[in-house]
């Protein structure tokens, strides 16, 4: 069944009300108004009344998307997730792929950024920064891409970690017991620590002599 606007007004700043002889009425943004040509009398069908609906709901997603993005750096997984919250999927799918189109979000240009944080500064093992990574919604082939360029530096990692952070925990076992667990946390596997560890005491050991 056809639907025609009975009354087209403004309600408030720049929303408008748009009523149907049929009963029911929706709300839209001016720019939509004058966009689609709505005015008292005319006949839509159903189809362009839930296209018009769409519109407003991607107007605001779009506005949401920007103001998050405008935050900081962020997935096209994670702004889908916040966005879905409040609206529909297609809107939300259709507002993060306009995004990317707009080079606002770069899933690899992302990753490249969590990547360096986590390994260079953070210094992470591989395993936590990938466990990170995904949490930020980085897709898996990047992920993987990206940390493979970071898996063979794991030990010197580890060295930098105990001159900074860990030295003074080694003077015993119980302390080096502590050191290995804290690093391990940190996503290096057991067989690296031992290696830097041993490095680390052994140079040590020859600048004490």
């Amino acid at each position: 069944m056809d639907m025609t606007i009975e009354s087209c007004r403004v309600y408030k700043g720049t929303t408008w009300e748009v009523c149907f002889a049929q009963g029911g009425r929706i709300y839209l943004s001016a720019e939509i108004v004058s966009a689609n040509g709505l005015k008292d009398g005319l006949v839509l069908t159903r189809r362009q009344v839930a296209y018009l609906m769409y519109q407003q709901q991607y107007r605001k997603a779009r506005e949401r998307a920007l103001y998050i993005i405008e935050a900081g750096d962020i997935s096209f997984k994670c702004l889908y997730e916040k966005l879905e919250k409040n609206y529909s999927k297609k809107v939300s799918i259709d507002v993060c792929r306009k995004m990317v189109e707009l080079g606002l979000v770069d899933d690899r240009k992302y990753g490249e950024k969590l990547a360096e944080r986590y390994f260079e500064v953070k210094l992470f093992g591989y395993y936590r920064a990938k466990q990170e990574m995904r949490k930020k919604g980085v897709p898996d082939e990047i992920i993987e891409e990206l940390c493979d360029e970071y898996a063979d530096d794991s030990v010197e990692r580890i060295e930098r970690l105990i001159r900074e952070k860990y030295a003074r925990y080694l003077g015993d076992e119980s302390g080096r017991r502590k050191a290995v667990a804290a690093i391990t946390r940190m996503g290096h596997s057991y067989s690296d620590i031992k290696i830097a560890m041993k490095a680390y005491l052994d140079e040590s050991e020859e600048f004490e002599e």
